[in-house]
């Protein structure tokens, strides 16, 4: 995954490292706040239950994922 994300650096210049789990958070994150309804995001990461996907998703985006279910 680190090999994928050469040359990516933060805000100090020291390179960034990634853990798989931090693509399926970023995938999760994307999906809701572009328009994926949380049930069917939650079925495409493998997740029983909603609140499983909600831990994934950005805060900022968990809120829409609940207004999906209503």
């Amino acid at each position: 995954m680190n090999t994928l994300a050469r040359g990516v650096v933060g805000p100090d210049g020291a390179p960034l490292r990634y853990a798989p789990h931090d693509f399926r958070r970023i995938f999760a994150t994307d999906a809701v706040s572009t328009g994926l309804p949380g049930h069917i995001a939650a079925k495409l990461l493998g997740h029983n239950d909603l609140s499983t996907t909600q831990t994934y998703v950005n805060p900022r985006e968990s809120h829409q994922m609940g207004e999906d279910l209503r």
